[in-house]
């Protein structure tokens, strides 16, 4: 979907697939397209340099509700500004999520999902676009029982959000965290575990650094009567 000059257009319920193997975007708006609405599309592209979705050339005013991008390549391609995202899941084969260029600022992304087979972040609460930042897999990395931002080039998603750790092994799992990002960690006490089954440990936190799990000991203690006394 190629919209030049394009306003006041629906988009909904559709499935989208950008096959190009040279310049491929999913849904593409440039040169004053504005105050479109796209709800509930899944965009998809086959092709490692591709994008899923791409803003540019004062195509402002747009709002994106309840989207699923699934790219091969990269995620929203997004250089242009006052645009509302709404409840994105944004899953990429490519190097970066999110790319935010020199004239982004002033994006709203709500209940936003970066999404990976081995977990997931997502952030129920608002932030703003930061102009000219990469939310790429360098500094969101999602990989094996391991989440890690880097807050202070994201510090705009150093907030609460909610992950998901997958194809755990655990029993009893526990949160753990790196507090320095040192190697070394610890119990994290302001973690709250939402929930664990299928493998899948849910857990919100209020900021970040790099979360893992690891199996909760489980002491057992068995309490008897004192033994009566011998009379000796």
């Amino acid at each position: 979907v190629y919209l030049i000059n394009c306003s006041n257009y629906y988009f909904l319920s559709n499935n989208i697939t950008s096959t190009n193997a040279v310049y491929s975007r999913s849904i593409q708006l440039v040169y004053y397209s504005t105050n479109n609405t796209f709800i509930s599309n899944n965009l998809f592209t086959t092709n490692i340099n591709s994008v899923g979705l791409a803003l540019e050339s004062n195509s402002e005013n747009n709002t994106f509700i309840s989207n699923i991008i699934n790219s091969t390549g990269n995620g929203i391609y997004l250089n242009t500004s006052g645009n509302i995202f709404n409840n994105t899941v944004i899953k990429v084969g490519g190097t970066s999520y999110l790319n935010l260029l020199s004239a982004s600022n002033g994006s709203n992304f709500s209940n936003t999902t970066f999404l990976e087979d081995l977990g997931s972040v997502r952030y129920n609460s608002l932030f703003v676009a930061s102009v000219n930042k990469n939310i790429s897999k360098d500094k969101l990395n999602i990989s094996s029982n391991n989440v890690f931002l880097n807050a202070t080039y994201l510090s705009f998603l150093n907030t609460s959000a909610e992950i998901k750790l997958n194809n755990l092994s655990f029993v009893n799992p526990k949160v753990i965290v790196d507090l320095s990002d040192s190697g070394t960690f610890t119990n994290c006490v302001d973690c709250n575990i939402v929930n664990y089954s299928g493998n899948i440990l849910t857990f919100n936190v209020s900021h970040f650094t790099i979360y893992k799990a690891n199996e909760a000991s489980s002491l057992l203690i068995n309490f008897s009567n004192p033994t009566p006394l011998s009379g000796t």
